[in-house]
C-alpha cells in the first residue's frame, strides 16, 4: 500500500500528502543525474518516506504567492490569484489555478533527493546561540556565532516566482 496521496491541482484529494510520485522522483533524479542510494532506490517505501519528508520541508519553510483555493485542503496548492508578471493587474490571467507547477513538483524532488541521500537533512532544528543564563540580576551571554543553516539554492531556484516576497504584504479586498 502506497503511503503516498497524490495532489493532481483539482483539491479532490482530502488526505493528498504529495505533489509528485516515486516515478517521477525517478525521472527528475536520473535527469540531473543525482544517485539516490541505492538501498532507498531498491525501496518504494523508502522512496515515498523520502518524499515525505521533501514535502514536509516545502510545505513549512516557504510562503507560496497566492491563496490556497481551500483551507480545508491538506496542502499548500492548488493556489489562486497568483498573476503571470507579479503585477496585480485583473486583466492578466491567473496562473495554476487548477494544475501543480513544474517548478513546485522539481523543489519537492529535489527535496526528495536531499533526504534519500541523508534523511533528516531538511529537518533539522535550530540551535538557540544561548551560551549561558543567569536569572538573578537576570544575564543572558550568547556564542559569538549564530548557528549556521544550509540554505538550498536549487530548491529555492526551482520556487522562483512562486514565493512571495518577504518584503510584500498580503492585500486584500472586503
Amino acid at each position: 500500500m502506497s503511503l503516498l496521496v497524490i495532489e493532481t491541482g483539482d483539491a479532490s484529494a482530502a488526505s493528498a500528502n504529495s505533489y509528485v510520485t516515486v516515478a517521477e522522483l525517478t525521472t527528475f533524479v536520473n535527469l540531473y543525474g543525482l544517485t539516490i542510494p541505492a538501498a532507498t532506490l531498491a525501496s518504494t517505501t523508502m522512496m515515498e518516506q523520502a518524499i515525505l519528508r521533501g514535502m514536509a520541508y516545502v510545505e513549512s519553510e516557504f510562503d507560496f504567492k497566492g491563496e490556497k483555493m481551500s483551507y480545508d485542503d491538506p496542502l499548500e496548492w492548488p493556489r489562486y490569484g497568483i498573476y503571470e508578471d507579479d503585477s496585480i493587474d485583473p486583466s492578466l490571467d491567473l496562473l495554476w489555478y487548477q494544475e501543480i507547477p513544474k517548478g513546485l513538483k522539481n523543489a519537492v524532488c529535489r527535496a526528495a533527493y536531499e533526504e534519500s541521500v541523508d534523511p533528516g537533512v531538511l529537518q533539522a532544528n535550530l540551535v538557540s546561540n544561548i551560551k549561558s543564563e543567569r536569572v538573578d540580576v537576570i544575564a543572558t551571554e550568547y556564542f559569538s556565532s549564530t548557528p549556521s543553516r544550509t540554505v538550498y539554492r536549487v530548491i529555492e531556484g526551482f520556487l522562483r516566482g512562486l514565493l512571495r516576497n518577504a518584503n510584500m504584504a498580503n492585500v486584500k479586498r472586503t
